[in-house]
Protein backbone atom coordinates (compact mmCIF):
# COMPACT_ATOMS: atom_id res chain seq x y z
CA UNK A 1 0.00 0.00 0.00
CA UNK A 2 3.16 1.97 1.10
CA UNK A 3 4.59 0.96 -1.94
CA UNK A 4 1.71 2.25 -4.53
CA UNK A 5 1.57 5.57 -3.10
CA UNK A 6 4.95 6.42 -3.41
CA UNK A 7 4.66 5.36 -7.00
CA UNK A 8 1.65 7.41 -7.85
CA UNK A 9 3.72 10.58 -6.62
CA UNK A 10 6.60 9.34 -8.41
CA UNK A 11 4.60 9.23 -11.56
CA UNK A 12 2.74 12.60 -10.45
CA UNK A 13 6.13 14.29 -10.07
CA UNK A 14 7.56 13.01 -13.65
CA UNK A 15 4.34 14.38 -15.19
CA UNK A 16 4.35 17.52 -13.79
CA UNK A 17 7.87 18.04 -14.54
CA UNK A 18 7.60 17.08 -18.27
CA UNK A 19 4.53 19.62 -18.39
CA UNK A 20 6.90 22.18 -17.16
CA UNK A 21 9.52 21.09 -19.72
CA UNK A 22 7.31 21.09 -22.67
CA UNK A 23 6.18 24.64 -21.88
CA UNK A 24 9.38 26.09 -21.59
CA UNK A 25 10.44 24.35 -24.66
CA UNK A 26 7.25 26.00 -26.81
CA UNK A 27 8.20 29.25 -24.86
CA UNK A 28 11.92 28.82 -25.82
CA UNK A 29 10.90 27.72 -29.13
CA UNK A 30 8.11 30.67 -29.87
CA UNK A 31 10.44 33.66 -28.51
CA UNK A 32 13.15 32.31 -31.46
CA UNK A 33 10.63 31.85 -34.15
CA UNK A 34 9.71 35.91 -33.38
CA UNK A 35 12.95 37.00 -32.70
CA UNK A 36 13.79 35.31 -36.44
CA UNK A 37 10.58 37.02 -37.76
CA UNK A 38 12.14 40.42 -37.04
CA UNK A 39 15.39 39.78 -38.39
CA UNK A 40 13.46 38.50 -41.36
CA UNK A 41 11.43 42.06 -41.56
CA UNK A 42 14.88 43.65 -41.00
CA UNK A 43 16.25 41.73 -44.02
CA UNK A 44 13.33 42.63 -46.70
CA UNK A 45 13.73 46.39 -45.44
CA UNK A 46 17.37 46.14 -45.82
CA UNK A 47 17.07 45.02 -49.26
CA UNK A 48 14.60 47.70 -50.18
CA UNK A 49 16.47 50.36 -48.52
CA UNK A 50 19.52 48.84 -50.20
CA UNK A 51 17.59 48.95 -53.98
CA UNK A 52 15.81 52.80 -52.92
CA UNK A 53 20.16 54.03 -52.47
CA UNK A 54 21.03 52.42 -55.70
CA UNK A 55 18.05 54.06 -57.84
CA UNK A 56 19.46 57.65 -55.75
CA UNK A 57 22.42 56.66 -56.73
CA UNK A 58 21.90 56.34 -60.32
CA UNK A 59 18.91 59.17 -60.51
CA UNK A 60 20.34 61.66 -57.46
CA UNK A 61 16.66 61.21 -55.65
CA UNK A 62 14.61 58.77 -54.57
CA UNK A 63 11.49 57.41 -57.12
CA UNK A 64 8.33 59.09 -57.21
CA UNK A 65 5.66 56.83 -55.49
CA UNK A 66 3.75 57.43 -58.60
CA UNK A 67 5.58 57.99 -61.85
CA UNK A 68 4.72 59.43 -65.62
CA UNK A 69 7.35 59.72 -68.23
CA UNK A 70 5.01 62.50 -69.16
CA UNK A 71 2.19 65.00 -67.96
CA UNK A 72 -1.04 62.85 -68.69
CA UNK A 73 0.52 59.93 -69.46
CA UNK A 74 0.23 56.29 -68.21
CA UNK A 75 0.77 56.32 -64.28
CA UNK A 76 3.23 53.93 -62.97
CA UNK A 77 4.82 52.74 -59.43
CA UNK A 78 7.92 53.18 -57.83
CA UNK A 79 8.27 49.79 -57.67
CA UNK A 80 8.59 49.30 -61.30
CA UNK A 81 11.39 52.02 -61.50
CA UNK A 82 13.18 49.37 -58.67
CA UNK A 83 12.44 46.15 -60.33
CA UNK A 84 15.01 46.48 -62.56
CA UNK A 85 17.63 46.28 -59.84
CA UNK A 86 15.98 42.66 -57.76
CA UNK A 87 17.18 39.94 -60.03
CA UNK A 88 17.75 38.45 -63.37
CA UNK A 89 14.24 37.61 -63.99
CA UNK A 90 13.34 41.16 -63.79
CA UNK A 91 16.55 42.66 -64.78
CA UNK A 92 15.84 41.01 -68.44
CA UNK A 93 12.07 41.76 -69.24
CA UNK A 94 12.52 45.43 -68.08
CA UNK A 95 13.05 46.92 -71.01
CA UNK A 96 9.96 45.02 -72.42
CA UNK A 97 7.88 46.88 -69.87
CA UNK A 98 6.16 49.49 -71.43
CA UNK A 99 5.97 52.88 -70.08
CA UNK A 100 3.56 54.48 -72.52
CA UNK A 101 0.86 51.67 -71.65
CA UNK A 102 -1.22 52.18 -68.41
CA UNK A 103 0.96 49.84 -65.83
CA UNK A 104 -2.14 47.11 -65.89
CA UNK A 105 -2.17 46.55 -69.54
CA UNK A 106 -2.14 43.15 -70.90
CA UNK A 107 1.51 43.73 -72.56
CA UNK A 108 2.76 45.40 -68.92
CA UNK A 109 0.82 42.55 -66.91
CA UNK A 110 2.08 39.69 -69.35
CA UNK A 111 6.34 41.24 -68.72
CA UNK A 112 5.97 40.79 -65.23
CA UNK A 113 3.26 37.87 -63.88
CA UNK A 114 4.75 37.80 -60.28
CA UNK A 115 5.84 40.52 -58.00
CA UNK A 116 9.62 40.20 -57.03
CA UNK A 117 9.89 38.65 -53.99
CA UNK A 118 11.32 41.95 -52.05
CA UNK A 119 8.09 43.65 -52.52
CA UNK A 120 6.24 40.90 -50.50
CA UNK A 121 6.04 39.91 -46.69
CA UNK A 122 7.20 36.37 -45.51
CA UNK A 123 4.67 33.59 -45.71
CA UNK A 124 2.72 35.97 -48.54
CA UNK A 125 3.54 32.93 -51.35
CA UNK A 126 3.73 34.24 -55.26
CA UNK A 127 1.50 35.99 -56.24
CA UNK A 128 1.11 40.05 -57.20
CA UNK A 129 0.09 42.09 -54.15
CA UNK A 130 3.14 44.24 -52.98
CA UNK A 131 3.22 44.38 -49.03
CA UNK A 132 5.78 47.04 -48.93
CA UNK A 133 4.25 50.30 -49.73
CA UNK A 134 5.87 54.15 -50.14
CA UNK A 135 4.30 56.93 -49.07
CA UNK A 136 5.23 60.13 -50.91
CA UNK A 137 5.09 63.61 -50.31
CA UNK A 138 1.75 64.94 -48.94
CA UNK A 139 -0.26 61.80 -49.30
CA UNK A 140 -2.63 60.59 -46.34
CA UNK A 141 -1.99 56.36 -45.26
CA UNK A 142 -5.25 54.74 -45.23
CA UNK A 143 -4.93 52.66 -42.58
CA UNK A 144 -5.70 53.40 -38.70
CA UNK A 145 -3.45 50.13 -37.45
CA UNK A 146 -0.21 49.98 -36.21
CA UNK A 147 2.58 49.01 -39.45
CA UNK A 148 6.13 48.78 -39.23
CA UNK A 149 7.78 51.43 -41.81
CA UNK A 150 11.44 52.28 -42.10
CA UNK A 151 12.63 55.50 -42.57
CA UNK A 152 15.44 55.83 -45.85
CA UNK A 153 17.02 59.20 -46.47
CA UNK A 154 20.12 60.55 -48.26
CA UNK A 155 21.09 64.24 -47.13
CA UNK A 156 17.85 65.85 -47.69
CA UNK A 157 16.08 63.11 -50.05
CA UNK A 158 13.92 61.21 -47.79
CA UNK A 159 11.30 58.35 -48.44
CA UNK A 160 9.00 56.23 -46.18
CA UNK A 161 8.82 52.59 -46.39
CA UNK A 162 5.96 50.78 -44.94
CA UNK A 163 5.38 47.23 -44.97
CA UNK A 164 0.86 46.44 -44.91
CA UNK A 165 0.75 42.40 -44.92
CA UNK A 166 -2.87 42.91 -45.26
CA UNK A 167 -2.51 44.91 -48.56
CA UNK A 168 -4.36 43.77 -52.20
CA UNK A 169 -2.61 46.37 -53.94
CA UNK A 170 -1.13 44.92 -57.26
CA UNK A 171 2.60 45.69 -57.17
CA UNK A 172 2.45 47.73 -60.53
CA UNK A 173 -0.80 49.66 -59.39
CA UNK A 174 0.62 53.34 -58.54
CA UNK A 175 -0.85 53.64 -55.42
CA UNK A 176 1.52 53.74 -52.47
Amino acid sequence: MMHQKWKKKVLSGLVIGLCMVLLWVRSAYNEASRKANQNRDLQWFAQLEYLLKIYHGNHGAFPPTKYQVKPGGPVHSWRVLLAKHTNSKFISRYDDYDFSQEWNSSNNLAVWADAPRVFRTRGAGLGNSAHYLALGKDEVWPTRWPLKARLVTIGNDRILIIEDPESKIHWLEPNY
